[in-house]
C-alpha cells in the first residue's frame, strides 16, 4: 500500500523489486504506480534461505517535499528530471518540459557525469549544476538540477564589493601609517648611533658617552659592537 500500490499490483518489472527476487538488496530510480518518478529500495525477505517476497520503500520525488527542503534548506532553485522531462520543480511553468541542451544531454544522461554552467530556464539566466541520478547498477534514468539565479549572484557580488572595497582602503591607510611610523622610527635609531659616531670623530671627543641599547637586532648589533 501507499504511492499509489494498490494490493495485486505487479511490481516485478522494476529494477530493484527484479534485483531483490534474486536475492540482493538494490535500489533504483523510475516510475511507479502512479509516481512519474521515486526512488525505490527493496530488500528480499528469506524464508529457511530461500526468496519468498521482497520488502519494497517508495520515496515519491514528484511530490513537492524533496524540492521544498532543497530550496528552503540551501536556497536554491531545484529540478528534478524522470531521463529528460522534468517531473518536478520549484520554476514555475517547467513541469512536463523537457531538456533540449544536446551538451547536458550527452555529458549527464548518456555519459553520467556532471553538468556545470550558464544555462537559460523559464526565461531567467542561472548558474547550474545538473548532477545524474543513477540506479545501483550505474544506469543513468534522469537529473537533479540545482541552480542560482544570476541575478542573484550579481547582486551579492555587488553587495560584498560595496562591503570589501572600503575595508580594504581603510586596511591600506592604516598600513601605510604603520610603516611611516616604522620607517621614523628605525631612521631615528639609526640617527642615534650616526650622531655618536659623529661626535666621536670631532676633536672633544667623549669617550664615557653610551649609544642606548633598544632592541638586540641589526641595529642593536651594531650598537653592541660600538
Amino acid at each position: 500500500g501507499g504511492s499509489g500500490i494498490s494490493a495485486g499490483t505487479n511490481l516485478s518489472s522494476i529494477v530493484a523489486v527484479k534485483s531483490a527476487l534474486a536475492g540482493r538488496p538494490d535500489f533504483s530510480y523510475e516510475p511507479i504506480a502512479t509516481s512519474p518518478y521515486a526512488a525505490i529500495y527493496a530488500y528480499p525477505v528469506f524464508s529457511d534461505n530461500v526468496v519468498i517476497g521482497t520488502a519494497v520503500a517508495v520515496y515519491d520525488l514528484t511530490t513537492e517535499d524533496f524540492i521544498t527542503l532543497m530550496y528552503k534548506g540551501y536556497d536554491v532553485e531545484c529540478t528534478i528530471f524522470s531521463n529528460d522531462t522534468r517531473v518536478q520543480s520549484t520554476l514555475p511553468g517547467v513541469i512536463g518540459t523537457k531538456q533540449t541542451n544536446a551538451q547536458i544531454i550527452n555529458t549527464v544522461l548518456r555519459n553520467g557525469g556532471e553538468y556545470t554552467g550558464e544555462v537559460q530556464v523559464a526565461g531567467k539566466d542561472f548558474f547550474s549544476v545538473y548532477q545524474p541520478i543513477q540506479n545501483n547498477n550505474g544506469t543513468t534514468t534522469g537529473m537533479l538540477f540545482i541552480a542560482k539565479s544570476l541575478e542573484e549572484i550579481e547582486s551579492i557580488k555587488t553587495h560584498t564589493i560595496q562591503i570589501i572595497v572600503p575595508v580594504i582602503i581603510v586596511l591600506v591607510i592604516v598600513l601605510m601609517a604603520l610603516s611611516y611610523l616604522f620607517v621614523r622610527w628605525l631612521m631615528w635609531r639609526i640617527s642615534n648611533v650616526t650622531n655618536t659616531l659623529k661626535d666621536l670623530a670631532s676633536g672633544d671627543a667623549d669617550l664615557t658617552k653610551r649609544v642606548k641599547l633598544l632592541i638586540v637586532d641589526e641595529i642593536g648589533e651594531l650598537v653592541v659592537n660600538f
